[in-house]
């Protein structure tokens, strides 16, 4: 999941949008056939256990080949918007799909001919045939028409022309509502891809010296405290109110990231409603404390923690969770932005967060 998020906040990162010469700045376009397979992740999933989907992408993208994005990444980059179509092959459950993406791929030359890429994704899916308990009852993978896509890929680039490259990638696919409604085991495919890639100008690879010492001194260590708000849907019916405060410190190891432990308060109010529905007892509470890793990339903070519940709110089964956050540090003190907070492969909630330095 990490690297997924880590694709549409390097997309926001001013330094691989920087503005370059013509020379450095290149417009391309992509075609990419795409054949895949479901894995069944949950024993209520057995009903898709047979489909293998198969679609296609188009993609528009700006190749930036300048020596500030080399300097960030010792690579040069794409970023653009992609269309996706996929038939899941399973017409009466899971349907079809049309995806939207915001995409970065990071590129590195292993020779005149030949790149490698690692390529991810974000954005927002139109799914035709969502859960209904009369009509659909069998689809727990997605109860909405409208969900969110993630994706990351790897791929091997072969220069055909000075302009166009043959493409072989693999790809692992992930679409989910991020729990604003359930049921919602979501749909996780991996595909593999053969494709067409042509830039419209020559590409112009710009060098100079990886600088960073001067980048470090823009990061430092903070203490902050968080807050955070979201809602849950409970049996597909009414939304109970979440809130959460966190205090977090994070050092600064790098100009390129920081290592941090948080403690965080939770008011979970669907777990207490399902509670109440199971005669369940304690209190919709809970504590936690949880380590984790921060991205520096600009102004946008990327934060991916490992928790560990010290108390748990009422009707909570787990016993650890994952949470990704993506920050905009709008000035020295005030970080507003939003998170997601995951139990192994299912999302149980996104939320609002604002963040405030010490």
């Amino acid at each position: 999941m990490r690297f997924f998020l880590f694709a549409l906040l390097l997309f926001l990162y001013p330094g691989i949008r920087a503005e370059n010469t013509n020379e450095t700045s290149n417009v391309g376009f992509s075609f990419k056939p795409h054949i895949g397979f479901v894995i069944v992740h949950s024993r209520e999933l057995a009903f898709v256990k047979e489909s293998l989907p198969k679609g296609f992408m188009l993609e528009t993208y700006r190749y930036n080949t300048g020596a500030d994005v080399y300097d960030h990444c010792l690579c040069s980059a794409k970023t653009g918007i992609s269309f996706a179509f996929w038939d899941y092959d399973n017409p009466t459950i899971l349907g079809r799909s049309a995806d939207l993406s915001l995409f970065l791929e990071p590129v590195f030359r292993i020779n005149k001919s030949m790149n490698f890429s690692i390529r991810g994704a974000a954005g927002l899916s139109y799914l035709s045939n969502p859960y209904d308990s009369v009509n659909n009852p069998y689809n727990l993978s997605y109860s909405t028409k409208v969900s969110f896509n993630l994706s990351v890929g790897i791929q091997l680039n072969h220069a055909l022309s000075r302009q166009t490259q043959l493409q072989f990638g693999t790809y692992f696919n992930h679409i989910s509502n991020g729990g604003i409604k359930e049921p919602n085991k979501g749909i996780n495919f991996p595909t593999f891809s053969i494709g067409m890639t042509y830039v419209l100008q020559t590409p112009y690879y710009e060098r100079k010296t990886l600088s960073l010492s001067s980048q470090r001194s823009e990061q430092s260590d903070r203490l902050s405290l968080h807050f955070s708000g979201s809602n849950k849907q409970v049996e597909m019916k009414r939304y109970y109110p979440i809130a959460g405060m966190a205090i977090q410190y994070m050092n600064a190891v790098s100009s390129l990231n920081g290592i941090g432990i948080e403690f965080e308060w939770l008011w979970h109010g669907a777990n207490y409603h399902i509670a109440e529905l199971n005669n369940l007892k304690g209190n919709a509470l809970s504590f936690s404390s949880a380590i984790g890793n921060e991205l520096y990339l600009g102004r946008f903070y990327f934060q991916q923690y490992f928790g560990v519940y010290l108390k748990k709110s009422a009707a909570e089964k787990r016993d650890v969770f994952q949470r990704y956050s993506l920050f905009y540090r709008a000035g020295k003190h005030l970080m507003p932005g939003i998170g997601l907070r995951v139990h192994g492969h299912v999302a149980d909630f996104l939320d609002l967060r604002l963040g405030y330095n010490f």
